[in-house]
């Protein structure tokens, strides 16, 4: 899992809310540019977007704001 967040206003305080968080995956300050090799590569149009890539990195399926559905397509590959 990768953490991309947008907002690039106070990166220290991002990296502050990354460290406090303690979340264990890897996180990208990617900034508002929508020309980024980020933003282009997977397409990103809105946020949030959830993209759920295989183990090859082939995207296998995309989410918008409801995750819903996200939740339920990973309780499937992890049960």
């Amino acid at each position: 899992m990768v953490g991309i967040s947008d907002d690039d206003s106070k990166p220290e305080a991002w990296k502050k809310a990354v460290e406090k968080d303690q979340l264990p995956w890897h996180h990208v300050l990617r900034g508002y540019r929508t020309d980024s090799d980020l933003t282009k590569h997977f397409a990103i149009h809105s946020l949030p977007t959830y993209i759920l890539l295989d183990k090859e990195g082939t995207i296998i399926a995309r989410y918008s704001s409801d995750h819903s559905e996200l939740d339920k397509k990973l309780a499937e590959l992890m049960p």
